[in-house]
């Protein structure tokens, strides 16, 4: 039966950004021939009842225990084995049969004998996908039109080749697809639509205007009933409504000189969350935001370890964790998991990010607007959180000035929302009413090198330098500038060592690091004042005399990061508690420090970031692998930002997280409970071996 509708085509006008200066991305996951896969080339991705993720490559079958990878190939002369064509279908039904459909035939895999059986009807049969529907019947497309295969009988049936005239529409027609939805089939055809029912077996064809002589690629439905299409014409991604008549282009998403290419679109997928995907051949990966009514790109950055491999994929896959798998050409295969983004990075600029001082993070502070500020060897940048744009400050040359130099590494907003820049050769401060970058002249603050700058719990503002003085501080109610030469407890420091971090704690005592020369404890109610270094007693003596960081935990222990490890001290009972990587740590060089709303530590160090449980007795590392952007941390302090979050600087821009979002996360690769004592020994050996795996 044929069915025309005039449709309504909307456009979506909404574009998406081509910035990747911040990546708000997943943590994708790689497997390619490095790690065991016979050849990158995917045809497709799938998931046996065990819980093993089998691949299909050009030159073999993969099957992954979430360690190893094993390689299923043809053997001459054995029909047992697998066919020596190209595996391009993988599927496992609601009996726990597995199935593999080749370019040749259709092949059943036998986990007791660890077989191949071959299925007789389809011999030289392409199968491109399959999928099951009523009555234990599998749905497959091949090159001889829809198939219907049942699992439990093995009788098959071929639509093509039926004379019954309800079946006319599946005769002389190129198919590519199929989903279902309650009980209709929706096929995808070089004809248009085609709609399936499971119940009576009549068949509608759907003929849509914009798509005239367009073959129907790819196709999902959604939780809101919307179908999506990918095509090989003109119009590339569209929805169509639940009306059947309705329909909205997403054209504009995809790489506009590429449009009358005859493929982008490989792939369609909604996930069981109702949410999206959709793989490309150059576009990397679209992930549809619903609120909005827009896809976002999943690309390649080579800033970005947690980012694709490649834009190139072929296939879409959810196994039944809910991770998301793509296959690619040559890059093998990514999974990520779409509920875990933890790590987000925000570059310090938006190009050039290959020059080392383009891509550091140094300083960082966030002002009352939610923007954040960054300092880094060429300036000093401001991140617009909501449009995503930049604004910078630095000098360049045959220019004016417009700070004392490029080389900035402390930044600070101060209550007025001002922000105060600690640079290479003086300190600026960008006025929150003027909008204008002011220049604090040499008579207030000396034109020194900045290594700090910090507020107090009083709103003063204190100046860590390589001067002299050392130290001076910014009086706000007075409105005067200071320096510690003229402080009663403190000047006797004054000609010590340069500093570099003050910090206040709970009980209003100042922590003032003396760079390379540890660290003093002032007491602003008692005047005391006392001086933690490697060479004190051991009440006193911390793990390193260049401290980096300063910060309180919630039980009022004071810890700091040193390039030598980490210290606590916990000045009510006179102890302190070292860490280094003698006794936990992955590394001595320690930077940005901070305390999470669960009292748990989390350190910058080199080699990963790293969390200290709230008992102080257990680390947890990150690392690339989780997602991690960089795991080189500058000698520089952690800050905290708006909703929870806290950014760290790292060699690879800021590195922002929200530490109450971080959950481990237990996933079971294998499911044990149905493994037989048929399975040969090494499929139980690596059963065993993997049977909990940490995602993060």
């Amino acid at each position: 039966m044929k069915q025309s509708v005039f449709v309504t085509i909307i456009c979506i006008l909404s574009f998406c950004s081509s910035s990747i200066a911040q990546y708000d991305g997943y943590n994708f996951r790689k497997l390619s021939v490095n790690d065991g896969l016979n050849d990158g080339i995917v045809r497709a991705v799938g998931q046996d009842k065990y819980g093993f993720i089998w691949i299909a490559t050009v030159g073999a079958l993969n099957r992954f225990d979430g360690k190893n990878i094993q390689h299923f190939t043809n053997i001459p002369t054995d029909t047992l084995s697998p066919y020596p064509s190209q595996p391009k279908a993988l599927f496992s039904d609601s009996k726990g049969s597995f199935w593999i459909g080749y370019e040749t035939g259709l092949v059943r895999y036998d986990f007791n004998k660890q077989l191949f059986i071959r299925i007789p009807a389809l011999k030289d049969v392409h199968v491109y996908t399959m999928m099951e529907g009523n009555n234990e019947d599998l749905y497959l497309i091949t090159s001889k039109g829809l198939v219907r295969h049942n699992i439990t009988t093995n009788n098959t049936f071929f639509y093509s080749q039926s004379n019954e005239k309800k079946y006319h529409e599946l005769q002389n027609v190129r198919l590519y697809d199929i989903t279902q939805k309650n009980d209709m089939l929706y096929i995808g055809s070089d004809k248009g639509l085609l709609i399936f029912s499971l119940l009576d077996h009549t068949i509608s064809l759907i003929e849509i205007p914009i798509l005239q002589e367009i073959s129907i690629y790819r196709l999902a439905i959604d939780k809101n009933n919307n179908i999506w299409i990918g095509t090989h014409g003109h119009t590339k991604l569209l929805k169509l409504l639940p009306d059947l008549k309705t329909i909205e282009i997403f054209d504009h998403f995809l790489t506009s000189d590429i449009l009358t290419q005859a493929l982008n679109i490989t792939d369609i997928l909604v996930d069981n969350k109702g949410k999206v995907w959709v793989s490309t051949l150059i576009d990397g990966i679209l992930e549809y935001k619903e609120k909005d009514n827009i896809f976002i790109k999943h690309l390649y950055n080579n800033d970005i370890p947690s980012s694709p491999s490649g834009n190139y994929h072929r296939c879409l896959f959810e196994d039944r964790d809910g991770l998301i798998w793509a296959g690619g050409d040559v890059i093998g295969v990514n999974y990520f998991d779409p509920s875990a983004n933890f790590f987000k990075s925000l570059m310090p600029f938006p190009d050039r990010l290959h020059e080392r001082n383009r891509s550091v993070a140094r300083g960082i502070t966030q002002d009352s607007d939610g923007n954040i500020w960054i300092g880094s060897h060429d300036g000093v940048v401001r991140y617009n959180t909501k449009d995503k744009t930049y604004d910078i400050w630095r000098n360049d040359k045959g220019k004016k000035p417009v700070i004392y130099s490029n080389l900035v590494r402390t930044i600070l907003c101060d209550d007025d929302n001002n922000i105060w820049i600690g640079t290479g050769a003086g300190v600026n401060r960008y006025n929150y009413k003027t909008k204008k970058m002011e220049f604090i002249p040499e008579s207030n603050l000396p034109l020194r090198f900045y290594n700090a700058i910090n507020n107090d719990k009083s709103g003063n503002i204190w100046f860590c330098t390589n001067d002299t003085a050392a130290l001076y501080w910014y009086d706000t109610r007075l409105k005067k500038y200071n320096n510690i030469s003229h402080h009663p407890q403190l000047k006797k420091f004054a000609n010590t060592a340069p500093t570099s971090y003050v910090y206040e704690d709970s009980k209003k005592r100042l922590w003032i690091s003396l760079a390379k020369k540890g660290m003093i404890r002032h007491d602003k109610k008692t005047l005391f004042t006392k001086l933690y270094a490697t060479t004190e007693a051991s009440e006193h003596r911390i793990i390193g005399d260049q401290v980096v960081d300063i910060k309180e935990d919630k039980s009022g222990v004071i810890w700091v990061s040193t390039f030598n490890g980490i210290s606590g001290i916990d000045v009510t009972n006179n102890t302190i508690t070292s860490f280094n990587n003698q006794n936990g740590l992955i590394g001595n060089q320690a930077s940005p420090l901070a305390i999470d709303h669960d009292n748990r530590l989390w350190i910058g160090i080199s080699g990963g970031l790293m969390m200290l449980n709230q008992k102080r007795n257990h680390f947890t590392t990150f690392s690339q692998g989780d997602g991690l952007p960089s795991v080189g941390f500058p000698e520089h302090a952690a800050v905290y930002l708006n909703n929870n979050e806290i950014a760290f600087p790292s060699n690879n821009g800021v590195i922002i997280f929200n530490p109450n979002e971080w959950k481990e996360k237990e996933q079971s690769w294998i499911i044990t409970s149905r493994a037989t004592p048929f399975l040969e020994k090494n499929i139980l050996a690596s059963m065993k071996a993997v049977i909990m795996i940490r995602f993060i």
